[in-house]
């Protein structure tokens, strides 16, 4: 069985981590025996890391949204040996705005700018 994180990220921010988990019956079974493959929801779809052991699985990834809202990450993961059926799991990432203090130096900066144009503007 496969589980995804719950994920709340943040827009133009590079997410890099655990996305989801796994198990496998086998614990002699290595992280190296798979490849996992994560789509992002926007229409990126990466390779991702598998690591672990012992029956335990964590697929590792990273990416940056472009972009606000919510989108549907899946996670599909194959051993690979063709015989395997593999494990598959998809969830909601929502993805937001940064929070309000970035918005509020921007505002500053942009006002900043502003009176600096108005002070040239007198010195003429």
């Amino acid at each position: 069985a496969a589980a995804i994180s719950t994920m709340n990220l943040t827009r133009r921010v590079l997410f890099s981590g655990p996305v989801a988990t796994f198990t496998d019956a086998n614990t002699a079974t290595s992280a190296s025996q798979f490849v996992a493959r994560i789509t992002w929801g926007d229409g990126t779809v990466r390779v991702a890391k598998v690591s672990g052991g012992g029956g335990a699985f964590v697929v590792s990834g990273a990416h940056t949204y472009a972009r606000i809202g919510h989108y549907t990450v899946k996670v599909a993961v194959i051993m690979t040996d063709a015989d395997s059926a593999g494990v598959k799991a998809s969830a909601t990432v929502v993805v937001s705005n940064p929070p309000t203090h970035q918005q509020r130096v921007r505002v500053i900066h942009r006002a900043a700018k502003k009176v600096k144009k108005v002070a040239k503007g007198r010195h003429r």
